[in-house]
């Protein structure tokens, strides 16, 4: 096995792009190549022009790394180092990969930059997971009705542990990390509130020509601010199973319709539309007509095709009859729960459940986990207390027996209370607003072979930025609850990170896990936490994008099994959302290579910038995507008839911008050219793409028709010309149409 650092804190420093240096900073992008590898080009911006940084990969068992020893910076401070992996067996675990520039110039003398890659079936890709988020309507107040209603994913393609463009086009940064790690792009306009018109500057607002390409998207429209039109209007909650009946399946609630959701993508084309999203469970046909409010949907790890189901009371008027828990087993296979496939397990139908001598009331359950032994967690928010469940006698109904209180946190609360949350400077917590409404467990890791718990507060609308927190939970006596002194640490606080777009609460949470030593156990820094803040704002903007703060995703991992996530290097910002949609639950995914969802068509058609020209002088130009905010494709990705891609080419000067469409190949060999390097393949053909003259900015924007029925890798370089005719080349990019 590689020999990983004795901290993962050194790695973790690398994933902030470049944060060790004041001004310099490090973005990426990755391209698969057949044979186990991966071909990396990491851009380097900010640097002093015309000095020759030095270049250097550490060894990795398993791992080849070419790459050149140094790199020339042009004229506006831009590098591009190329490197290309091969992985030297088609299955390798997780492998720490960090790259060092070094230059006096630098602060601390070198900026570096980490990778976790890893091979599967020969392969080579990212070990980082994917995480798939719901956005959707919110209607108290009804203006904060959100255009943005759809489920959609962010995957790491390069392997930096960074989804999307994590640095924003406002603060006068314009660095890509990898083009389509986010699939997000559905017309759903909410004409009542105006979303189309009211686009804040520089901020693309998605959607046109009836496209449906988010991960999962009910393509109705809604018309107006709480008018229930599409299942995804009001998206609660999300559980992803990786195998549920023999293929992935994504399950959430849709409180716009009272219903379990189940989304497979049975095309295999990288979204799950309309018409594979179907009905798993509707309590409204197959139990009683009446409003459920729907808050929580968890599948159970324990039993083949089983699911739970919790619902709470809907207002004054809401009958208490039917809400609770509910156990779905889908035993025909058919992905729908019929008669005879659902029981209520604690609900006003049940025997009453008494814990401590006091009936637990059944219509106040607002979140709902299932851990690894088959327990059953669901938080009452009137009581301040997460009740445990075990169906010991397996009857699908919930006894007072086999209740506990796991773990009462309000200090309010008729139940014994948690020894932690008694201590001094422990954070007190009381009232629904400040409910642990998060629960996820990461399986076996505990003591005892237990499960660790992670609980989060959410659906604070009186917190205010930076407040809220996410505990961990062990029963370190293994006596079935985490109420005694010493079993709950406080994992983190958003009051505790240091950036101005700390979360303002949590709606979203989920776990990663990843081997990194790959000795078969998973370890406190091996498990990490993803939480999404669903709005730095409040009040909430009424749709899309309002401030850099909308919907950024933190990852917390304890570096140093202190049993909290509280140092610099444990908290990272590893997303900003391109529409600062407003969320309503996040979920891990296994990485794509391990079978989780295959990446989309922007992925499989996706354009990045590979080789540097190595010019000995003048400025080295640049070539990617026309990018609107989404940076995944959509002005011109080849789909449905469309074959024209829109580029950009950056730092042109005076000069005037044009291209080459250089061949269609696996592969591509250089050529000198007046001190510059020309990328060609075979078989080799050219098409000349009109000049372009660039704006103030030094950037030319052209079209590149794609020849039609080309199945191939692309190269593309570009080059300019300037008023005396000399022709200056850039970096070639590798375009792959499927």
């Amino acid at each position: 096995m590689v020999n990983l650092p004795s901290s993962w804190r050194a790695i973790a420093a690398c994933l902030c792009l470049g944060a060790s240096a004041a001004s310099q900073y490090l973005h990426s992008q990755a391209f698969p190549q057949p044979g186990n590898r991966l071909a990396v080009a990491v851009k380097l911006n900010g640097a002093t022009p015309g000095i020759n940084v030095a270049t250097s990969v550490a060894p990795v068992a398993g791992l080849t790394v070419s790459a050149p020893a140094s790199v020339l910076v042009d004229a506006r401070g831009y590098a591009l180092v190329a490197l290309d992996v091969v992985a030297g067996q088609n299955n390798l675990t997780a492998r720490a990969l960090t790259l060092t520039l070094a230059h006096p110039s630098f602060s601390g003398g070198q900026i570096t930059k980490s990778f976790l890659l890893e091979a599967v079936n020969g392969t080579l890709g990212s070990a980082w997971p994917e995480f798939v988020m719901a956005q959707g309507v919110f209607c108290n107040p009804a203006t904060s009705a959100a255009n943005h209603l759809q489920i959609d994913r962010a995957t790491d393609l390069d392997g930096d542990g960074i989804y999307g463009d994590n640095f924003v086009e406002a603060v006068g940064r314009d660095a890509l990390d990898s083009p389509a790690e986010f699939a997000s792009d559905v017309d759903l306009a909410d004409t009542a509130t105006g979303c189309i018109a009211g686009t804040p500057p520089n901020v693309f607002q998605p959607g046109g020509g009836g496209r449906t390409v988010a991960f999962m998207a009910d393509n109705r429209q809604v018309v107006g601010a709480c008018n229930f039109t599409t299942q995804l209007n009001f998206t609660e909650d999300l559980n992803y199973a990786a195998s549920f009946g023999g293929s992935p399946a994504l399950f959430s609630t849709s409180s716009s319709e009272d219903t379990a959701l189940i989304g497979r993508d049975r095309n295999g084309d990288g979204a799950i539309d309309a018409t594979e999203i179907g009905v798993f469970f509707a309590p409204k046909v197959v139990v009683n007509n009446e409003n459920y409010s729907p808050d929580g949907i968890a599948l159970d790890p324990t039993a083949p095709r089983r699911a739970y189901w919790i619902s709470d009371k809907s207002g004054a008027t809401g009958s208490p009859l039917n809400q609770g828990v509910f156990r779905l087993t889908d035993t025909n296979g058919d992905d729908t729960i019929g008669a005879g496939e659902f029981n209520a397990a604690w609900t006003g139908t049940t025997g009453v459940v008494v814990v401590e001598g006091q009936n637990v009331d059944h219509t106040e359950f607002e979140c709902l986990h299932v851990d690894g032994q088959g327990g059953v967690l669901v938080n009452q928010t009137a009581l301040g207390t997460i009740f445990r469940w075990r169906d010991a006698n397996n009857n699908g109904v919930a006894e007072s027996s086999e209740v506990l209180n796991w773990l009462t946190y309000a200090a309010a609360s008729t139940f014994t209370r948690s020894g932690d949350f008694q201590t001094a400077g422990f954070p007190t917590i009381n009232g629904p607003f400040f409910a642990l409404n998060l629960i996820e467990s990461v399986e076996g890791s505990g003591l005892g072979g237990g499960d660790i718990y992670y609980v989060a507060s959410t659906n604070s609308q009186t917190q205010g930025q930076g407040n809220g927190f996410v505990y961990r939970c062990e029963d370190r006596n293994i006596d079935g609850d985490v109420n005694d002194v010493g079993e709950v640490t406080v994992f983190a606080s958003p009051s505790q990170i240091a950036d101005p777009t700390r979360p303002e609460f949590i709606s979203g949470m989920d776990v990663g896990t990843i081997d990194l030593n790959g000795n078969g156990v998973i370890e406190p820094g091996e498990e990490f936490v993803y939480l999404a803040d669903a709005d730095g704002n409040n009040p909430r903007p009424s749709c899309g994008f309002s401030t850099f703060g909308d919907l950024c995703v933190w990852r917390l991992v304890d570096r140093n099994g202190d049993g909290d996530a509280v140092d610099a290097d444990e908290v990272e910002r590893v997303s900003i959302h391109p529409t600062g949609a407003f969320n309503r639950g996040l979920e891990v995914l296994p990485p794509a290579l391990r079978g989780g969802v295959r990446p989309t068509f922007y992925q499989r058609s996706g354009l990045v910038s590979l080789r540097p020209a190595a010019c000995a002088t003048g400025e080295v130009l640049e070539i990617d995507f026309l990018r609107e905010k989404l940076e995944e494709g959509t002005q011109g990705t080849p789909f449905a008839g469309n074959a024209r891609f829109a580029l950009q080419s950056r730092g042109n000067g005076t000069a005037i911008a044009s291209g080459f469409l250089l061949s269609a190949s696996l592969s591509a060999a250089a050529f000198p050219f007046n001190g510059c390097q020309v990328w060609v393949g075979f078989p080799f053909f050219a098409d000349l793409i009109p000049a372009t003259v660039p704006d103030a900015s030094g950037v030319a924007t052209f079209p590149l028709p794609v020849p039609a029925g080309t199945v191939a890798t692309l190269y593309l370089q570009a080059f300019a010309v300037s008023g005396s005719l000399s022709v200056t080349v850039g970096e070639t990019a590798e375009l792959r149409v499927r």
